[in-house]
Parts: structure tokens; sequence; C-alpha cells
């Protein structure tokens, strides 16, 4: 595709019999992501080498349990009201079983809870250590539909609409940024804030939230 497309002068598909060939070169340029740091550590020692994590050929562990964060978010000083509700989210948190990653979420309006979730396991919150989670055959980042988890934003949404409780207007304050499948169920409900401490590696959700009118905020509460 790259050569069809006429990008670069030259193409050439990296193999053992040519990578001792970079070494030629004044400054090479590799994706930040443990493959390119392995190959470098064993092939371009002493080499000139940048590694840009503006793009990546996969998501790899590193990228994946990074903490991004949305440009155009606000951010909040601990001292906010926000952080009171926050801590409480954070308290939720720690109730969940999922060893991936621990997630409280509450549902607010008007500085009231209305509802609270953490992410957990389904039909028993003990599924995962009693049959497995089909998800633990994959690395980090990948395949996160195969859990058997399900997520605190999405249940608050589901359990809002079980209980006919409105959730436009809402706002909600979540540990961790959403995945891109819980942030367009946010969008969707018509929350008015979303609140978050936490980055995740997978922050494309953010355009859904920010076309649907969402504002996002982001507490700084060290400790929490």
């Amino acid at each position: 595709m790259v050569r069809a497309l006429g990008i670069f002068a030259d193409v050439q598909i990296l193999t053992l019999s040519n990578v001792l060939g970079l070494r030629q070169y004044r400054e090479l340029v590799l994706p930040d992501e443990d493959v390119s740091r392995a190959l470098t550590q064993e092939y371009l020692r002493g080499c000139n080498v940048r590694f840009d994590g503006r793009w990546r050929l996969r998501w790899h562990k590193d990228a994946a349990l990074e903490g991004r964060t949305p440009a155009g978010e606000i951010q909040l000083s601990r001292e906010e009201f926000a952080v009171e509700l926050m801590e409480g989210a954070s308290n939720l948190a720690e109730r969940s079983p999922d060893w991936w990653r621990q997630i409280g979420a509450l549902l607010v309006r008007d500085g009231e809870i209305i509802l609270s979730a953490y992410n957990r396991h389904y039909p028993s919150e003990q599924m995962a250590y009693i049959l497995g989670d089909p998800r633990s055959n994959f690395e980090a980042g990948e395949h996160i539909e195969m859990s058997v988890s399900g997520h605190a934003e999405a249940a608050l949404v589901a359990i809002a609409a079980r209980k006919g409780i409105k959730t436009e207007g809402c706002d909600m304050f979540v540990t961790t940024f959403p995945c891109v499948p819980c942030a367009t169920s946010c969008a969707l409900s018509g929350l008015r804030r979303l609140y978050y401490v936490k980055g995740y590696s997978l922050i494309h959700g953010a355009d859904t939230l920010r076309a649907s009118g969402v504002e996002m905020f982001r507490v700084i509460a060290p400790g929490v």
C-alpha cells in the first residue's frame, strides 16, 4: 500500500539480511512500541534511534496501559466540589473484582447521586475466577469486547433505562476515562458533563462526546 501511494522513493521489507544496513543512516525513526525497542536493543545498538509515539503499527502493552487524556478537557483542582464525588467513585471502584482495571462510576443530577456502579463480571461477580475470562487470552488493550466484565458506565445507563430514570442533563463521575463503546453510550444518553481522574489508552470516544455537547472535566485529585 505504501509503495502504491508513492509516499517514499524506496520501500523495503525489513529482514535479518538487511537490518544491519540501517546502520548507514544518520537517524532512524521507529514507532514507540516494545517490538521496536527490542529490535533496537538486538540489532541497532549505537545507532541514533528516535522513538516516535505519535504513530504505532499495533497496540502493545505499554500503549494499552497508557493513561492518555483527550484534547479540550477542562482541569479541576482538588479543591473543587467534584473531588468529593470523585472520592466516592474511587471508593466504589475498590469493590470491583475485575483484575484488569477497577472502575467506579456515579450518575449525578444537581450534585445529588442518583445511581452508582462499578465494573463487575456477569452473571456472577466471581465468574471470571470460576470459569475464567475469555479476554485473558489476549494482551492488554486487545479485544476488550471479549470480556465477561460489564463496564460501570454502561451499567449506569442500562440501570437508569430499566428504572425509568432520565439521564439527559445528568453528570457522570467515573474514575477512568470511558472506553469507546461506553463513551458512545454516555453521549447518546444525553449527559451534560463527564468527570474523570485517570486517562485511558483508547480515547477516541472523546470525539463522540464532544460532538454530542458533553463537557469533559479531569479532576486533579492525588490519591484518588
